[in-house]
């Protein structure tokens, strides 16, 4: 689970889906997302390709469910979409794609959380915006998230 998750190995790979977006068309509809990595003690940015059996057209919008966020969850993952923030009426303005680690035994505890002072985790923690529509597309995050999500995940 901790498998490339340092502050190094995550900015090597965002430089290896930037350069293979001219050839790689998965690599071409990336994302930025958050990660929460197991190691490495902060939330990065990291680019996010799309599955290889996504639609490639410069129309097409992308879904969290293209995602291929395989390589950061070994073990598997599972995901929920967050609207609004318990104990708040008001929904979000963009709504949040989570995706984590199961909670299994064999799975790394998440340094980055415990260091933020969250609930213990284990695994990886990605967290992706969705556009303001309603229409459930992802859009790229910026650092400008990172107070947002932080709220989010400690909810």
């Amino acid at each position: 689970q901790g498998y490339n998750t340092t502050p190094r190995s995550i900015a090597k790979w965002n430089r290896a889906v930037k350069e293979n977006a001219a050839t790689d068309y998965s690599c071409a509809r990336a994302v930025s997302a958050y990660i929460f990595p197991v190691h490495g003690g902060q939330p990065r940015i990291v680019r996010i390709p799309m599955h290889k059996k996504f639609d490639f057209e410069p129309e097409v919008p992308r879904y969290s469910e293209d995602m291929d966020v395989e390589r950061w969850f070994p073990f598997g993952f599972k995901h929920e979409c967050v609207t609004r923030l318990p104990g708040l009426g008001d929904p979000l303005r963009n709504p949040y794609t989570i995706f984590w680690s199961p909670q299994d035994e064999d799975v790394v505890s998440n340094e980055c959380v415990w260091k933020l002072g969250w609930r213990t985790h284990r695994g990886n923690i990605i967290v992706v915006r969705h556009g303001t529509r309603g229409n459930g597309c992802i859009t790229n995050m910026s650092s400008a998230d990172r107070g947002l999500t932080d709220i989010v995940l400690s909810r």
